[in-house]
């Protein structure tokens, strides 16, 4: 089966470009299908991640990321444009590869590819979640208000026309409403290693980008309230973002600099999993959050806001880990406090994560794949 993903680029070491890399990889040298990447802004950047020797990767050459920052003018004419463009070079590739399956990671091209008669199956795989539009909308004037409204009409037109529309979770998939083509199937995690946290080590983790959906500016006041009450424990937060040093500046007002330390991303993060007994999510939102997974892979229980969407569907409440009512800092310090002040419940509810986190392991994943892939082509 010849199966195709087209993507912006895959030089970011973001959690798209990972995903893609873990699944074209497991395709091609696990299941052996001929697996091509194209992508459209790739510019001879190498990918981020390493992929394997079996994929063709393919650019077209449009670089729509070369006009972002210009006068808008500019932007929309450059944008039409291109539009134009990539929809010509890409009907010509996919009738020149003739695949299977051709899996779009890009809501710009929807419009137009269910239209490209290449004799493939068209899949939109949607790696963020209906909710974050409406966060799009807060605060906005009512000519952007209307925008939105459009797009996202127009959105779900095109989308009702491709052959499967993909999402995360199933929390997402509820948002959409009754549409006929929707699947879910999650993002797996990246890794399940032989060796699991001993739950003894006093420290809490948290791993992400310091930006306002990541919610770490509601981190200071959580540990504010248990720090003096577990003097030994520490909070380490591993990450960069534009909002570091307003997180950094909120952790010396409160004086919790010995306790509540900020570090740089690090390459081995299973590592740093493994030395921590706890891990702690703020998110305001995400698509599906992997390094939840993977710190629940480590022996890790968790603490999550129920922030739309991913922690509803990968915490079993009370058993592997605790959900908390959006802003409630009260409830996250309670759920915490419990963690914290009982090894053994640590370790139980650490264990229960390990053990549940296997559905989301790339196996069981890739099988719900290779399933609906047959499904598809059986069907044409």
């Amino acid at each position: 089966m010849k199966i195709v993903y087209i993507i912006h680029g895959t030089y970011h070491g973001a959690g798209m470009e990972r995903t893609l890399t873990l699944k074209a990889n497991y395709l091609a040298d696990k299941f052996g299908h001929d697996v091509v990447i194209i992508t459209t802004d790739q510019r001879k950047r190498p990918p981020y991640y390493p992929l394997s020797e079996k994929i063709q990767c393919i650019d077209l050459d449009i670089n729509f990321d070369l006009y972002y920052d210009k006068p808008l003018a500019v932007s929309v004419l450059s944008f039409l444009r291109k539009q134009s463009l990539i929809k010509k070079k890409l009907s010509t590739l996919l009738h020149a590869l003739n695949a299977d399956i051709v899996i779009s990671m890009m809501g710009r091209i929807i419009s137009f590819l269910p239209k490209i008669k290449d004799g493939s199956k068209k899949i939109y795989e949607y790696h963020f979640n209906k909710y974050v539009r409406s966060l799009m909308l807060e605060n906005a004037s009512w000519l952007k208000k209307t925008a939105y409204q459009w797009r996202a009409w127009y959105e779900l037109k095109n989308i009702k026309k491709m052959d499967a529309f993909v999402v995360l979770t199933h929390e997402d998939a509820a948002m959409w409403g009754n549409l006929k083509n929707i699947r879910v199937i999650s993002n797996a995690s990246s890794f399940f290693p032989k060796e699991s946290t001993d739950s003894t080590q006093k420290v809490v983790i948290s791993v992400g980008r310091f930006e306002h959906q990541k919610g770490y500016d509601r981190l200071v006041p959580v540990w504010q309230t248990i720090a003096d009450k577990f003097p030994d424990w520490q909070l380490i937060v591993i990450g960069s973002g534009s909002k570091r040093s307003e997180i950094q500046a909120q952790i010396k007002q409160a004086g919790l600099e010995d306790s509540l330390i900020l570090k740089d991303p690090v390459t081995d993060v299973e590592a740093e999993l493994l030395k921590a007994s706890i891990y702690l999510m703020t998110s305001r939102y995400e698509g599906f959050p992997m390094v939840l997974a993977e710190a629940m892979a480590c022996g890790l229980p968790v603490v999550s806001f129920r922030c739309p969407c991913g922690p509803s569907d990968i915490i079993d409440h009370g058993q592997d880990g605790f959900l908390v009512d959006d802003e409630d800092v009260s409830q996250m310090s309670n759920y915490l406090s419990m963690l914290m002040e009982d090894e053994a419940f640590r370790k139980e509810a650490g264990m229960a994560a390990r053990n549940n986190i296997q559905r989301y392991s790339q196996e069981a994943i890739m099988s719900l794949w290779k399933q609906l892939f047959n499904e598809l082509t059986k069907s044409a």
